[in-house]
């Protein structure tokens, strides 16, 4: 006597499941920051998480304007944000009135 294989409820692509909610750059940070913190890391190295999510985003708006969610980037969005940190940022430039820019 065979088996009966279970039939299944819905077929393949027929539920469209989300694992995660759509959140913003700022909700993201929230998110991350706090797990961070339950973590136990350091005051430092949070506010070098929060210092480079700030190169990140600054870069976002000005050479992807359209992407507002986190959901919206992609790993050659990734991929362009660390050639722009590696190759093309100017570090160190001074601004008209003297002062270091970022």
């Amino acid at each position: 006597m065979a088996l009966k294989k279970r039939e299944r409820r819905a077929p393949v692509g027929a539920r469209d499941v989300k694992l995660f909610p759509e959140l913003t750059f700022e909700q993201a940070l929230d998110f991350v920051f706090s797990a961070k913190k339950v973590e136990g890391v350091c005051e430092r190295s949070l506010k070098a998480y929060t210092k480079h999510y700030g190169y990140f985003v600054k870069w976002l708006n000005e050479f992807h304007p359209d992407i507002t969610l986190i959901e919206h980037i992609d790993v050659s969005t990734i991929r362009d944000h660390i050639s722009y940190m590696k190759y093309d940022r100017i570090r160190y430039g001074f601004s008209s009135d003297g002062w270091p820019s970022l």
